[in-house]
């Protein structure tokens, strides 16, 4: 199974913590690893809670980024972005480009 570091992706230094672990996802009908920062759970969306990604300078590329959504109130409130991961993990940068279909 392939594993990519999104730090990468991301232009950032790869770097583990004590919260880094790896998503194993199914992207185009293949099995992959992603090393990310944190995860702590899944939550299920309903429309409603979706927002429009906003729009960022002409630097970042968030072709991937489909949008927003704010969870929870107060101190336990918490913004999420939502990506497509299967256009994130298809990028030609992250050298999976030839491998996962569509």
């Amino acid at each position: 199974m392939p594993i990519v570091d999104l730090r990468s992706r991301f232009g950032l230094t790869a770097s583990c913590g004590s919260g880094t672990v790896t998503a194993v996802l199914r992207v185009g009908g293949r099995t992959v690893g992603a090393v990310v920062d944190a995860a702590s759970d899944a939550v299920a969306l309903v429309p409603a809670q979706i927002k429009p990604a906003p729009e960022f300078c002409d630097a970042a590329d968030i072709g991937h980024i489909t949008g927003i959504a704010a969870m929870g109130e107060g101190d336990g409130a918490r913004m999420l972005i939502l990506v497509d991961i299967q256009a994130l993990m298809s990028a030609s940068e992250m050298g999976l480009a030839g491998e996962v279909v569509h």
